[in-house]
């Protein structure tokens, strides 16, 4: 029988402060099995975070390239902060 893990982040809402902790375990899975899938599931964003403010949500955009995920959705939080910001 063959295995398939997933691994996801949802709902960090900007609360970096957790980031570098979640970002290692994540590399350190990815690296590990080369046939897992990883995503975001949305609600990454939140305008609570200086770091989102100030790059108006691209230092967040960074930070999930940087692992790669597989895949990344956009939350009803990212149109609610970001559809604020011009």
């Amino acid at each position: 029988m063959e295995r398939l893990t997933i691994w996801h982040t949802n709902d960090i809402h900007s609360h970096l402060d957790k980031w570098p902790r979640i970002f290692t375990f994540l590399r350190e899975k990815r690296l590990a099995a080369k046939d897992d899938l990883f995503f975001d599931i949305g609600d990454f964003i939140d305008r609570v975070h200086p770091f989102t403010e100030g790059s108006m949500g691209q230092g967040n955009v960074d930070l999930l390239n940087a692992l790669p995920f597989d895949a990344v959705t956009i939350g009803n939080n990212e149109g609610a902060a970001l559809g604020m910001m011009s």
